[in-house]
């Protein structure tokens, strides 16, 4: 997952371009938009908020692709929530009247939104993308009845981070480029099968289960059981697994597996721990047993891992 020096780099990167104000009415929140050629731009988000009553109005034409890098944003309705915006999820929407109201459960909220006007976007960037009816395919395949969908998959994950990553001289063009290369992804099947599910769930079980996730990644290295976790946050054992998995996409094993890979990685990567500390650092007391489930996710070693960053 992105971390928060990652984005402020990219914003201070992007500084060197033009901002302007793009929304006249937008709440409480002041959004800046970056044009990046005729019926392109680029917003970047950057705030602080509990909860949040959306008032934006755009042409139905535009097709808006949005990207957490830091902070989970709920839509609610009638006291349920689902996921809205979450890191590594990609919000595909065409965009409307936004009249709703929305909570961050961490209380900020880093991200950045492209916005698409099908009707005004520049000849050189349809160029770009080689066919002049992608941008009407991609809304008509994701959005024909539903108002946004969200995808996960690990190209997206890995683009925005290379999005975020720009330090070329010719900034927008690399922009330009990176987000035609993006359109053409989302025309691919890959990502039309990675469209996930929207569930609403009661706003006090969500909190719950986002308390339970927060819970995980700050006791990462701890052994942990599912009774353990149910009875600390008092949720049925089943609800929880349940509401987990819709919410994450994923069980409370496979998502803790996850993230115990990803925090080894950094740390053989960025600091000079031994595998031994490292193993224990992710809740394995055994160093072979760690090197095993290493090796089968990762294809190689810890050492051999560490030594490929080495330089």
């Amino acid at each position: 997952m992105t971390n928060k020096n990652n984005y402020l780099n990219f914003l201070k990167h992007i500084n060197k371009v033009n901002k302007t104000n793009l929304f006249s009415n937008s709440g409480n929140l002041q959004p800046i938009a970056i044009k990046l050629t005729q019926g392109l731009d680029l917003v970047i988000h950057d705030y602080s908020f509990d909860r949040y009553y959306g008032a934006i109005t755009f042409s139905d034409q535009v097709l808006r692709l949005d990207f957490s890098y830091n902070g989970s944003v709920n839509l609610i309705k009638n006291n349920q929530e689902t996921i809205f915006l979450e890191p590594d999820f990609l919000k595909i929407a065409q965009s409307f009247d936004d009249n709703n109201h929305y909570s961050s459960v961490s209380g900020q909220y880093q991200g950045i939104t492209l916005l698409i006007n099908r009707q005004k976007v520049s000849d050189d960037f349809i160029r770009l993308v080689g066919n002049d009816q992608l941008i009407d395919s991609i809304t008509k395949y994701y959005l024909s009845d539903q108002d946004y969908i969200l995808i996960k998959t690990e190209f997206i994950e890995r683009f925005f981070k290379d999005f975020e990553a720009v330090e070329v001289t010719n900034q927008l063009q690399f922009l330009r480029l990176k987000i035609a290369e993006l359109l053409l992804y989302l025309n691919s099947d890959e990502a039309h099968e990675a469209i996930l599910p929207k569930t609403y769930f009661p706003t006090r079980d969500i909190k719950k289960i986002y308390a339970i996730h927060g819970y995980l990644l700050n006791h990462i290295g701890e052994k942990l059981t599912l009774q353990q976790l149910a009875r600390q946050y008092d949720i049925g054992q089943t609800t929880m697994q349940k509401l987990f998995k819709a919410t994450y996409y994923q069980s409370i094993h496979s998502f803790l597996m996850s993230a115990r890979l990803e925090y080894a990685c950094a740390l053989l990567k960025d600091s000079q721990a031994s595998i031994t500390f490292i193993a224990n650092e992710v809740g394995y007391m055994n160093t072979s047993k760690f090197s095993a489930f290493f090796k089968k996710e990762k294809q190689m070693t810890p050492k051999m891992y560490r030594q490929l960053y080495k330089n």
